[in-house]
């Protein structure tokens, strides 16, 4: 698990009881990248930080859950369909989806396109800017940040 460069007060504000980023002006969007492959996932969590966005990085969907029960208050969770481990990307969207209903789910893959259970799904390769500007729709966050 890699963690924000950020202060961590920025993480720890994000999990301090705030009910969702758009109740809390002021505070950093929390997002939370699950992919496999170690550097698409550097690649895009830095694109995604300096789209201002708190960035929590998981290699797998079993620690995303691991994050998620320690970060409930993630807004958005990006991540790949396949993945290693026993918790693949479908399941890790039906489990944010019935336990951590506020957080907004976005998918990705090269292969398959998955149900409709996200918010959004991106089909790799993908722009890093683009689905940026997506998640902020979706989750009501200002495009300046």
């Amino acid at each position: 698990m890699n963690w924000d460069t950020r202060p961590q007060a920025a993480i720890q504000a994000a999990a301090s009881g705030i009910s969702s980023w758009s109740t809390k002006k002021g505070e950093l969007p929390v997002l939370l990248i699950v992919e496999d492959e170690i550097l698409l996932r550097m690649a895009t969590a830095e694109q995604m930080r300096g789209e201002g966005f708190v960035v929590l990085e998981a290699a797998n969907g079993d620690e995303a859950l691991s994050l998620l029960r320690s970060y409930p208050l993630v807004d958005a969770v990006f991540s790949d369909v396949r993945m290693p481990g026993e918790t693949d990307g479908i399941a890790l969207a039906e489990i944010v989806n019935r336990y951590y209903p506020r957080t907004k789910i976005f998918l990705t893959s090269g292969v398959t396109e998955p149900p409709s259970i996200a918010a959004a799904f991106f089909p790799k390769p993908y722009a890093p800017n683009y689905v940026a500007r997506v998640i902020k729709d979706v989750c009501g966050i200002p495009t300046t940040l």
